[in-house]
C-alpha cells in the first residue's frame, strides 16, 4: 500500500514540475491537498470548466474543474504513466498557445 502511495505522489510531483514548463500555466496552492496527488492549476485566459471540456473533447483527458479556489484538478493514480502525463502537458501547451 505504501508503494502505491509513493508512486502516486511521484507522478503528482512529476506533473507539477512539467506544468511549470508551460507558458501561462500556474499551479494553485493546494492548501490541505498540497502534499497529495491532487494537482491543481490554471491556464492564463481559460476558465477552468472551458479547459476541462476542451481537454476531454480534443484529447480524451479527464480532469475536473473545482469551484474554490477556481482551478482545474488533475488526479494522477498509480496506474498512470509519465507518458500519459506528458500528453496532458502537451495538450495544455497547445491550448495555451491557441487560447480559448
Amino acid at each position: 500500500r505504501e508503494a502505491l502511495y509513493d508512486r502516486i505522489k511521484s507522478l503528482a510531483g512529476y506533473l507539477r514540475a512539467r506544468l511549470t514548463e508551460i507558458p501561462g500555466a500556474r499551479l494553485v496552492d493546494g492548501g490541505p491537498w498540497g502534499a497529495s496527488a491532487l494537482v491543481c492549476f490554471n491556464m492564463e485566459g481559460w476558465q477552468p470548466q472551458e479547459l476541462v471540456d476542451r481537454l476531454l473533447a480534443g484529447w480524451r483527458i479527464v480532469c475536473r474543474s473545482i469551484p474554490g479556489p477556481p482551478c482545474v484538478r488533475a488526479c494522477p493514480h498509480f496506474f498512470n504513466t509519465e507518458e500519459e502525463l506528458d500528453i496532458l502537458v502537451e495538450a495544455l501547451r497547445v491550448l495555451g498557445a491557441q487560447g480559448p
